[in-house]
């Protein structure tokens, strides 16, 4: 990876997209919390990544220990919506095999597993509710949108243009080596 001075329309740039992140993963809380559908728990894991992501291609733009705090957090929920996420989508896949179950005689066995994962799941709600509480209790999504709220009306002010030739050169550069490790799995 190449060095850089990022520049105030990067900055914007990485503000508005971290925003956005934030704000995807906030809102499936509510029904994380639920527990009644587990597409839910897909959503926010799903954003959760991509927060990370957009942590890890901006966190030049972000005071050093505000980076490693907010990745720490973030990487704590992804971790705990993974295996849930996993937990769930065994079940799925436990019930469609049930669905399609033609012996008899291997039903109560596969019952018996899906009793299991059901249990291993209530146990995972557990962990994420906890990650959730620590979390909410830490303010963190507070402080990174004021944060990124901050950046913004500092750049608008400054009359920032949106893009500059330093956001195309590292959007190039970021695609490039996300597209050259993509291409190394290319064999299989």
């Amino acid at each position: 990876m190449m060095e850089f001075e990022p520049d105030s329309s990067y900055a914007l740039f990485g503000a508005e997209v971290m925003f956005k992140r934030l704000q995807a993963l906030t809102q499936e809380s509510g029904g994380v919390r639920q527990a009644e559908d587990i597409e839910y728990i897909h959503r926010m894991r799903v954003a959760s990544r991509r927060l990370r992501a957009v942590l890890d291609l901006f966190k030049d733009t972000l005071p050093r220990k505000k980076f490693v705090e907010w990745e720490k957090q973030v990487r704590r929920i992804t971790r705990a919506l993974g295996a849930v996420r996993d937990t769930d989508v065994q079940i799925v896949a436990l019930d469609e095999c049930l669905g399609r179950l033609t012996e008899p005689r291997n039903r109560p066995g596969m019952e018996r597993l899906k009793l299991r994962l059901q249990q291993r799941r209530a146990r995972l709600q557990a962990e994420v509710l906890k990650a959730l509480d620590s979390w909410e209790a830490s303010s963190l999504a507070d402080d990174m949108t004021q944060s990124m709220h901050r950046t913004v009306v500092q750049a608008r002010l400054n009359q920032v243009a949106p893009v500059s030739p330093l956001v195309f050169q590292l959007a190039h550069s970021h695609i490039s080596m996300r597209l050259e490790e993509f291409l190394a799995y290319e064999y299989c």
